[in-house]
């Protein structure tokens, strides 16, 4: 049995790749920062029969920027794998946020991670979730892993910053870590902070009587929206190959604000334009307008490709939501 070790419990990806590793014989370790006292046996819940507490799923209340005990539980557990899902999630509140919270901190935990890996016996893989917010803006042009990359937010500087000390790491020690350049990814498990969230709980309540307008920035923000539950699939495929590489993790299609939107209105036999308005958002100005996406390299190399694009998973989303609201 193969062992697991995932930071970011409280993240979607971190449940869903739980879900998926318990799926195939894995034991999984899961570390965040204070976690709630309800929060251990919820989450093996939801995972249903596969999660045995204290057997094939663990979870701890660990802070590694402050303790030591992360070593510990890779000695412990023999853990065979590194999934770095945690640190800042949202690129609006990265500008609000202490700068080191957003940028040094992260860094601190992957070199951490990196430390313990070269201290112990075995070869240890790890992946490192990064981000599609890396790149520069190329406008209508298709991002790879050979794009250029130009950080435009604290969120995006930090992300940044571990991508390229993990190729110089690869490249010194020959350590298997991989950087996963992950397009934006949704589930009806993301808080309601986030768009697609957003959209489907008011679109639901506007087909109730509940609510009379849906506001968005800018319905002409294009981007590449996948599933959480598939792209953790991606995720283990990176490690489970003969070589680290880095790869993007997208589902090839992108499409507007405003595609999604009324997609989403029309589930209800709703016509967008009456309930929408469109109320820039200042905090949103750094935004890059248009994001296109190439995942032929995971395709080709590892036989991952996306099911589900941006129209199939708000429906999805919308379809979870019905049932809660």
């Amino acid at each position: 049995m193969k062992s697991a070790l995932i930071t970011g419990a409280n993240g979607q990806d971190a449940f869903y790749l739980t879900r998926f590793l318990l799926g195939i014989d894995y034991k999984v370790v899961l570390t965040s920062r204070k976690l709630s006292s309800s929060f251990y046996n919820n989450f093996c819940n939801e995972l249903g029969d596969k999660a045995i507490i204290n057997t094939n799923v663990f979870i701890v209340d660990n802070d590694i920027l402050k303790n030591n005990e992360v070593f510990d539980i890779i000695e412990e557990h023999k853990i065979d794998e590194i999934y770095n899902l945690g640190g800042h999630s949202s690129v609006a509140s990265s500008f609000n946020t202490n700068k080191s919270n957003v940028i040094d901190e992260p860094l601190y935990v992957f070199n951490k991670l990196i430390d313990c890996i070269k201290s112990t016996k075995k070869e240890i893989r790890l992946f490192q979730a990064s981000s599609s917010e890396m790149f520069k803006d190329v406008g209508d042009d298709i991002l790879d892993e050979l794009s250029e990359i130009k950080a435009s937010s604290p969120y995006a500087e930090g992300k940044l910053k571990i991508h390229e000390k993990l190729k110089e790491y690869r490249t010194e020690s020959g350590l298997y870590l991989v950087s996963g350049i992950m397009f934006n990814h949704e589930s009806p498990r993301r808080p309601d902070e986030y768009l697609f969230s957003q959209i489907s709980k008011k679109v639901i309540e506007i087909s109730r009587g509940l609510r009379e307008n849906l506001y968005v920035s800018n319905l002409n923000t294009v981007r590449d929206w996948g599933y959480s539950p598939e792209f953790v699939e991606a995720m283990w495929k990176t490690l489970n190959t003969d070589s680290p590489e880095d790869y993007i993790i997208s589902t090839g299609k992108s499409y507007s604000v405003e595609e999604i939107i009324n997609y989403s209105f029309k589930l209800f036999d709703l016509d967008y334009r009456e309930y929408t308005i469109e109320k820039f958002n200042k905090l949103r100005e750094y935004d890059v307008l248009k994001k296109y996406s190439n995942p032929e390299k995971i395709y080709n190399k590892l036989s991952w490709k996306a099911k589900y694009d941006g129209l199939d998973v708000i429906g999805l989303i919308i379809n979870e939501r019905r049932k809660e609201l």
